[in-house]
């Protein structure tokens, strides 16, 4: 069975354009992000396979009918948008606006709707002040973007220009956190390592955890809660097995206490001194003196 809710899962950020829709007097220019027609290509054939989707172009190309095959019924569901022309290419661009308009409807790129309006200040080298056309200067083609997604919902745009650094930032409602910290968060939950988990979190402010923790949407953060949780739990049970090793090969004078315990002090500052609580006096104690002996 072909779930179609995968046409509308959000378009990764390498698969958006960017370009300029006009320059204001004040030297802003707004910039519309927008999708390739090859975009809705892909996301058609990876969805439900280069033989389940079709087109067809009518009134000259104004209108355009996209079809999935549905397997069940044995027939082809339409979905139809108008498009409007392009300047360059008047006949080409039609087909091209209609069909993405069209694949729109069975909802790729839906998402491009709800992008905060970009403005961006110019520089005085990037636009002509007489027409309010961007010259030469102005390289967005050049720029690196970055994004952010909780479920649907874009939470986080930053436009980087290589050469003059940030242009422009987005955070929805104001977010702690940063677009690599949501990032990383999301690499150790997928991952499930408990110990680098828990020490990212405890390096995070009270405020940065906490919009984390209710990041994603919203039917969906009761579990998301629940995960990290979870995670944290598993990593204080993890640290309790470990002292005891520790505890155990010590009290034995085993050289492998004190490398099992360097190894996991690696893991962070955190999780060094949550280790290191955990364990005896007497076995601290030999620790040091097997660290040491072994710098003799």
């Amino acid at each position: 069975m072909i779930d179609l809710t995968l046409l509308s899962v959000p378009l990764r950020i390498d698969q958006i354009d960017f370009r300029v829709q006009s320059i204001n007097k004040g030297g802003y220019a707004t910039i519309l992000a927008y999708k390739d027609a090859r975009c809705d290509m892909q996301r058609l054939d990876d969805v439900v396979g280069p033989l389940g989707w079709q087109r067809q172009h009518t009134r000259d190309n104004h209108n355009c009918v996209v079809s999935l095959w549905d397997s069940e019924h044995q027939q082809w569901i339409e979905k139809e948008d108008v498009g409007t022309e392009s300047n360059a290419d008047s006949e080409k661009g039609l087909a091209s606006d209609s069909f993405k308009r069209a694949c729109f409807n069975w909802g790729i790129g839906r998402e491009l709707y709800d992008y905060p309006v970009i403005q961006v200040k110019l520089h005085k080298d990037e636009f002509d002040p007489a027409t309010f056309k961007a010259t030469w200067n102005l390289k967005i083609k050049d720029w690196k973007w970055e994004s952010v997604w909780d479920g649907k919902v874009l939470a986080s745009l930053i436009a980087t220009d290589p050469k003059r650094g940030e242009r422009y930032r987005f955070n929805l409602g104001g977010k702690a956190y940063t677009i690599d910290q949501k990032i990383y968060f999301d690499q150790l939950l997928a991952d499930g390592a408990s110990l680098p988990f828990l020490e990212y979190m405890n390096s995070l402010s009270e405020e940065v955890r906490d919009d984390l923790h209710n990041s994603g949407e919203p039917k969906k953060i009761v579990a998301l809660k629940k995960q990290c949780n979870g995670l944290e739990a598993t990593a204080h049970k993890l640290l309790d097995a470990i002292a005891d090793d520790i505890t155990e090969q010590a009290r034995k004078d085993d050289p492998h206490a004190l490398h099992l315990a360097t190894e996991t002090f690696e893991t962070g500052p955190y999780i060094k001194k949550a280790l290191w609580e955990r364990l005896e006096k007497d076995v601290q104690e030999n620790l040091v003196e097997m660290k040491k002996g072994e710098a003799q």
